[in-house]
Protein backbone atom coordinates (compact mmCIF):
# COMPACT_ATOMS: atom_id res chain seq x y z
CA UNK A 1 0.00 0.00 0.00
CA UNK A 2 1.24 3.44 -1.01
CA UNK A 3 2.44 5.29 2.29
CA UNK A 4 -0.15 7.52 3.90
CA UNK A 5 2.71 10.02 5.14
CA UNK A 6 3.79 9.94 1.63
CA UNK A 7 0.49 10.78 0.06
CA UNK A 8 -0.06 13.06 2.81
CA UNK A 9 3.12 15.28 1.58
CA UNK A 10 2.19 15.52 -1.59
CA UNK A 11 -1.42 16.50 -0.82
CA UNK A 12 0.06 19.19 1.19
CA UNK A 13 2.84 20.28 -1.67
CA UNK A 14 -0.24 20.72 -4.09
CA UNK A 15 -2.20 22.85 -1.75
CA UNK A 16 -3.26 25.98 -3.21
CA UNK A 17 -1.78 24.52 -6.86
CA UNK A 18 -4.85 24.95 -9.39
CA UNK A 19 -4.99 21.87 -10.63
CA UNK A 20 -6.80 22.64 -14.07
CA UNK A 21 -3.05 24.97 -14.51
CA UNK A 22 -1.40 21.25 -14.55
CA UNK A 23 -1.57 19.79 -17.80
CA UNK A 24 -0.56 16.25 -16.56
CA UNK A 25 -1.07 13.69 -19.75
CA UNK A 26 0.85 16.40 -21.70
CA UNK A 27 3.42 16.34 -19.59
CA UNK A 28 3.72 12.37 -18.30
CA UNK A 29 3.49 11.68 -22.31
CA UNK A 30 6.57 13.82 -22.57
CA UNK A 31 8.78 12.73 -19.76
CA UNK A 32 8.19 9.07 -20.46
CA UNK A 33 8.32 9.40 -24.33
CA UNK A 34 11.31 11.90 -24.40
CA UNK A 35 13.54 11.82 -20.91
CA UNK A 36 16.86 10.94 -23.09
CA UNK A 37 16.61 14.27 -24.64
CA UNK A 38 19.12 16.43 -23.17
CA UNK A 39 16.68 19.10 -22.61
CA UNK A 40 15.00 19.59 -19.14
CA UNK A 41 11.77 18.09 -19.43
CA UNK A 42 10.03 19.46 -16.19
CA UNK A 43 10.36 23.11 -15.99
CA UNK A 44 8.48 23.72 -12.72
CA UNK A 45 7.63 22.21 -9.01
CA UNK A 46 4.04 21.81 -9.37
CA UNK A 47 4.72 19.95 -12.56
CA UNK A 48 7.11 17.54 -10.74
CA UNK A 49 4.48 17.48 -7.69
CA UNK A 50 1.91 17.02 -9.91
CA UNK A 51 3.51 14.02 -11.80
CA UNK A 52 4.61 12.35 -8.61
CA UNK A 53 0.89 12.55 -7.42
CA UNK A 54 0.13 10.14 -10.61
CA UNK A 55 3.18 8.54 -11.03
CA UNK A 56 4.80 7.63 -8.07
CA UNK A 57 1.82 5.00 -6.49
CA UNK A 58 2.04 3.33 -9.44
CA UNK A 59 5.91 2.82 -9.84
CA UNK A 60 5.88 2.32 -6.16
CA UNK A 61 3.53 -0.32 -6.62
CA UNK A 62 5.42 -2.21 -9.54
CA UNK A 63 8.83 -2.21 -7.68
CA UNK A 64 7.17 -2.98 -4.12
CA UNK A 65 6.08 -6.42 -5.98
CA UNK A 66 8.92 -6.75 -7.86
CA UNK A 67 10.91 -6.71 -4.69
CA UNK A 68 8.50 -9.19 -3.06
CA UNK A 69 8.72 -11.83 -6.22
CA UNK A 70 12.58 -11.72 -5.18
CA UNK A 71 12.25 -12.13 -2.18
CA UNK A 72 10.03 -15.83 -2.20
CA UNK A 73 12.89 -17.06 -4.50
CA UNK A 74 15.90 -15.48 -3.03
CA UNK A 75 17.38 -15.20 0.71
CA UNK A 76 18.07 -11.63 0.85
CA UNK A 77 18.33 -8.55 3.03
CA UNK A 78 20.38 -5.59 1.44
CA UNK A 79 21.81 -2.98 3.78
CA UNK A 80 22.83 -0.20 1.22
CA UNK A 81 21.04 0.43 -1.86
CA UNK A 82 21.41 2.62 -5.43
CA UNK A 83 18.05 3.96 -6.84
CA UNK A 84 19.44 5.15 -10.54
CA UNK A 85 16.96 7.14 -12.44
CA UNK A 86 14.86 7.56 -8.87
CA UNK A 87 13.15 10.23 -10.09
CA UNK A 88 10.86 11.28 -6.97
CA UNK A 89 12.66 8.59 -4.88
CA UNK A 90 9.51 5.74 -5.25
CA UNK A 91 11.92 2.93 -5.63
CA UNK A 92 13.69 3.80 -2.17
CA UNK A 93 10.44 4.60 -0.63
CA UNK A 94 9.20 0.51 -1.27
CA UNK A 95 12.93 -1.13 -0.62
CA UNK A 96 12.54 0.74 3.21
CA UNK A 97 9.22 -0.87 3.59
CA UNK A 98 10.47 -4.27 2.83
CA UNK A 99 14.54 -4.22 4.06
CA UNK A 100 16.36 -2.83 7.36
CA UNK A 101 18.34 -0.44 4.95
CA UNK A 102 21.31 1.43 6.52
CA UNK A 103 22.19 3.06 3.45
CA UNK A 104 20.55 4.86 0.66
CA UNK A 105 21.58 6.70 -2.68
CA UNK A 106 19.68 7.98 -5.31
CA UNK A 107 20.75 8.92 -8.52
CA UNK A 108 18.31 11.72 -11.12
CA UNK A 109 18.76 14.18 -13.83
CA UNK A 110 16.13 16.35 -13.57
CA UNK A 111 16.67 18.85 -10.82
CA UNK A 112 12.67 19.72 -9.76
CA UNK A 113 12.45 15.60 -9.14
CA UNK A 114 15.65 15.55 -7.65
CA UNK A 115 14.84 18.72 -5.53
CA UNK A 116 11.08 17.01 -4.48
CA UNK A 117 12.11 13.93 -3.94
CA UNK A 118 14.80 15.07 -1.30
CA UNK A 119 12.10 17.13 0.11
CA UNK A 120 9.40 14.07 0.31
CA UNK A 121 11.94 11.40 1.80
CA UNK A 122 12.72 14.51 4.33
CA UNK A 123 11.93 14.94 8.47
CA UNK A 124 10.02 11.45 8.67
CA UNK A 125 9.85 8.59 10.31
CA UNK A 126 12.41 6.44 8.28
CA UNK A 127 15.66 7.14 9.29
CA UNK A 128 17.69 5.71 6.10
CA UNK A 129 14.91 8.02 3.71
CA UNK A 130 15.49 11.33 6.06
CA UNK A 131 19.09 10.84 5.31
CA UNK A 132 18.99 9.58 1.58
CA UNK A 133 22.07 11.23 -0.57
CA UNK A 134 20.83 12.67 -3.89
CA UNK A 135 23.01 13.29 -6.63
CA UNK A 136 22.59 14.79 -9.94
CA UNK A 137 23.29 11.98 -12.59
CA UNK A 138 22.60 11.68 -16.43
CA UNK A 139 23.15 7.40 -16.97
CA UNK A 140 24.43 8.07 -21.00
CA UNK A 141 26.80 10.61 -19.57
CA UNK A 142 28.59 9.80 -16.08
CA UNK A 143 29.83 6.75 -14.64
CA UNK A 144 28.69 5.59 -11.39
CA UNK A 145 30.74 6.17 -8.29
CA UNK A 146 29.04 3.96 -5.88
CA UNK A 147 28.18 0.37 -5.66
CA UNK A 148 25.22 -1.23 -3.28
CA UNK A 149 23.51 -4.68 -2.12
CA UNK A 150 20.33 -3.95 -3.93
CA UNK A 151 20.64 -1.32 -7.47
CA UNK A 152 17.05 -0.63 -9.00
CA UNK A 153 16.66 1.28 -12.54
CA UNK A 154 12.75 1.83 -12.82
CA UNK A 155 11.29 2.73 -16.26
CA UNK A 156 14.67 4.48 -17.82
CA UNK A 157 16.05 1.79 -19.71
CA UNK A 158 13.52 1.37 -22.49
CA UNK A 159 13.65 5.02 -23.03
CA UNK A 160 17.47 4.94 -23.55
CA UNK A 161 19.00 4.84 -27.75
CA UNK A 162 19.55 1.06 -28.68
CA UNK A 163 22.75 1.96 -29.13
CA UNK A 164 23.38 2.65 -25.52
CA UNK A 165 21.68 0.41 -23.74
CA UNK A 166 24.29 -2.28 -22.98
CA UNK A 167 26.58 0.39 -21.98
CA UNK A 168 24.05 1.48 -19.45
CA UNK A 169 23.50 -1.71 -18.09
CA UNK A 170 26.66 -2.60 -17.98
CA UNK A 171 27.32 0.44 -15.71
CA UNK A 172 24.56 -0.76 -13.22
CA UNK A 173 25.95 -4.07 -13.32
CA UNK A 174 29.50 -3.13 -12.57
CA UNK A 175 27.86 -0.87 -9.50
CA UNK A 176 25.88 -4.33 -7.91
CA UNK A 177 27.03 -6.02 -5.25
CA UNK A 178 24.16 -8.37 -4.50
CA UNK A 179 21.26 -7.68 -6.96
CA UNK A 180 19.81 -5.43 -9.67
CA UNK A 181 16.14 -4.99 -10.37
CA UNK A 182 14.93 -3.41 -13.75
CA UNK A 183 11.37 -2.59 -14.09
CA UNK A 184 9.57 -1.45 -17.08
CA UNK A 185 6.36 -1.07 -18.54
CA UNK A 186 4.56 -4.02 -19.49
CA UNK A 187 4.68 -3.55 -22.94
CA UNK A 188 5.52 -6.19 -25.98
CA UNK A 189 8.24 -3.93 -26.42
CA UNK A 190 9.65 -3.00 -23.25
CA UNK A 191 9.05 -6.71 -22.25
CA UNK A 192 11.88 -7.23 -25.48
CA UNK A 193 14.28 -4.77 -24.40
CA UNK A 194 14.66 -6.62 -21.32
CA UNK A 195 15.02 -10.00 -22.91
CA UNK A 196 18.07 -8.80 -25.12
CA UNK A 197 19.66 -7.57 -21.77
CA UNK A 198 19.06 -10.79 -20.47
CA UNK A 199 21.03 -12.14 -22.42
CA UNK A 200 23.66 -10.02 -22.17
CA UNK A 201 23.85 -9.59 -18.45
CA UNK A 202 24.09 -13.87 -18.48
CA UNK A 203 26.76 -13.30 -20.91
CA UNK A 204 28.81 -10.91 -18.05
CA UNK A 205 28.14 -13.67 -15.40
CA UNK A 206 24.74 -12.28 -14.07
CA UNK A 207 22.04 -15.26 -12.74
CA UNK A 208 18.59 -14.39 -12.82
CA UNK A 209 16.61 -14.44 -10.03
CA UNK A 210 13.04 -13.49 -11.13
CA UNK A 211 10.26 -13.94 -12.71
CA UNK A 212 12.09 -16.37 -14.88
CA UNK A 213 13.61 -19.26 -13.10
CA UNK A 214 15.45 -20.56 -15.13
CA UNK A 215 18.52 -19.37 -17.11
CA UNK A 216 17.63 -20.48 -20.21
CA UNK A 217 16.40 -19.15 -23.49
CA UNK A 218 12.88 -17.57 -23.42
CA UNK A 219 10.32 -19.95 -25.00
CA UNK A 220 7.05 -17.67 -25.32
CA UNK A 221 5.51 -17.34 -27.99
CA UNK A 222 6.22 -15.15 -30.69
CA UNK A 223 3.90 -11.61 -30.13
CA UNK A 224 3.67 -12.93 -26.42
CA UNK A 225 5.79 -11.22 -23.71
CA UNK A 226 6.01 -11.89 -20.15
CA UNK A 227 4.38 -8.79 -17.73
CA UNK A 228 2.70 -8.45 -14.19
CA UNK A 229 -0.16 -6.42 -13.25
CA UNK A 230 -0.17 -4.22 -9.82
CA UNK A 231 -3.39 -3.00 -8.53
CA UNK A 232 -2.96 0.72 -7.58
CA UNK A 233 -5.24 2.59 -5.12
CA UNK A 234 -6.32 6.06 -6.75
CA UNK A 235 -6.15 8.91 -4.02
CA UNK A 236 -8.85 11.84 -4.77
CA UNK A 237 -6.41 13.81 -5.90
CA UNK A 238 -5.16 10.82 -8.10
CA UNK A 239 -8.59 10.77 -9.75
CA UNK A 240 -8.61 14.35 -10.02
CA UNK A 241 -5.65 14.93 -11.91
CA UNK A 242 -6.43 12.01 -14.34
CA UNK A 243 -9.81 12.50 -14.51
CA UNK A 244 -10.54 9.16 -13.43
CA UNK A 245 -13.93 7.91 -11.77
CA UNK A 246 -12.61 4.26 -10.78
CA UNK A 247 -10.94 4.10 -7.21
CA UNK A 248 -8.02 2.23 -8.74
CA UNK A 249 -5.65 1.18 -11.67
CA UNK A 250 -3.73 -1.52 -13.09
CA UNK A 251 0.03 -0.73 -13.34
CA UNK A 252 1.05 -3.29 -15.96
CA UNK A 253 4.69 -3.93 -15.48
CA UNK A 254 7.82 -6.00 -16.84
CA UNK A 255 10.91 -6.64 -14.42
CA UNK A 256 13.96 -8.37 -14.32
CA UNK A 257 15.86 -9.55 -11.34
CA UNK A 258 19.63 -10.57 -11.41
CA UNK A 259 22.17 -11.89 -8.80
CA UNK A 260 26.03 -12.01 -8.21
CA UNK A 261 25.34 -15.59 -6.27
CA UNK A 262 24.41 -18.06 -8.11
CA UNK A 263 20.92 -19.25 -7.65
CA UNK A 264 19.72 -23.46 -7.38
CA UNK A 265 16.00 -22.19 -9.15
CA UNK A 266 13.26 -24.65 -8.01
CA UNK A 267 9.57 -23.06 -8.86
CA UNK A 268 6.78 -22.66 -12.07
CA UNK A 269 6.06 -18.93 -12.67
CA UNK A 270 2.38 -18.16 -13.02
CA UNK A 271 2.50 -16.34 -16.51
CA UNK A 272 -1.29 -15.21 -16.72
CA UNK A 273 -4.68 -15.59 -14.76
CA UNK A 274 -5.92 -18.98 -14.15
CA UNK A 275 -8.93 -20.05 -15.92
CA UNK A 276 -11.17 -21.44 -13.64
CA UNK A 277 -14.15 -23.23 -13.83
CA UNK A 278 -16.02 -25.61 -11.82
CA UNK A 279 -14.38 -28.97 -13.98
CA UNK A 280 -10.50 -27.55 -13.93
CA UNK A 281 -8.31 -24.80 -13.35
CA UNK A 282 -5.75 -23.95 -16.88
CA UNK A 283 -2.43 -22.21 -15.33
CA UNK A 284 -0.15 -21.22 -17.94
CA UNK A 285 3.42 -21.40 -16.35
CA UNK A 286 7.29 -21.14 -17.29
CA UNK A 287 8.53 -23.97 -16.01
CA UNK A 288 12.38 -24.67 -14.23
CA UNK A 289 13.17 -26.54 -17.31
CA UNK A 290 13.08 -22.88 -19.67
CA UNK A 291 9.61 -24.41 -21.17
CA UNK A 292 6.16 -22.72 -21.49
CA UNK A 293 3.59 -25.01 -20.58
CA UNK A 294 -0.16 -25.18 -19.71
CA UNK A 295 -0.84 -26.90 -17.08
CA UNK A 296 -4.84 -28.28 -16.34
CA UNK A 297 -5.70 -29.47 -12.83
CA UNK A 298 -8.64 -31.45 -12.68
CA UNK A 299 -11.40 -31.18 -9.26
CA UNK A 300 -11.01 -34.71 -9.39
CA UNK A 301 -7.48 -33.91 -7.27
CA UNK A 302 -8.80 -32.16 -5.04
CA UNK A 303 -6.39 -30.84 -2.84
CA UNK A 304 -4.08 -29.43 -6.29
CA UNK A 305 -7.28 -28.04 -7.51
CA UNK A 306 -8.03 -25.78 -3.93
CA UNK A 307 -4.31 -24.73 -4.17
CA UNK A 308 -4.43 -24.18 -7.89
CA UNK A 309 -7.77 -22.04 -7.32
CA UNK A 310 -6.08 -19.74 -5.17
CA UNK A 311 -2.90 -19.31 -7.66
CA UNK A 312 -3.29 -15.63 -9.25
CA UNK A 313 -0.92 -14.06 -12.08
CA UNK A 314 2.58 -13.75 -11.35
CA UNK A 315 2.64 -16.41 -8.38
CA UNK A 316 5.02 -19.23 -7.98
CA UNK A 317 3.08 -22.59 -8.53
CA UNK A 318 5.63 -25.08 -6.94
Amino acid sequence: MFPSILQQQIEKLLEGVKLSDVPYQKLSQKYRGERQVSARLLQSAPEAIAYAAVRMPATFGAVLEALQKIIEVFDFSPQTMLDVGAGTGACGWAAQGLFDLKNLICLERESVMRNLGKTLMSNNEYPVLSQAQWYDFDLLRDDIAYKANLVTASYIINELPDVEKEKAILKLWQATEQVLLIVEPGTQQAFAGLLKLRDFLISQGAHIIAPCPHQKKCSLASGDWCHFSARIARSRLHRQLKSAEMGYEDEKYCFMAFSRQPLALSYNRVLKEPKVSKAEVVCELCDDNGKCLVKKISIKDKADYKKAKKMSWGDIYC
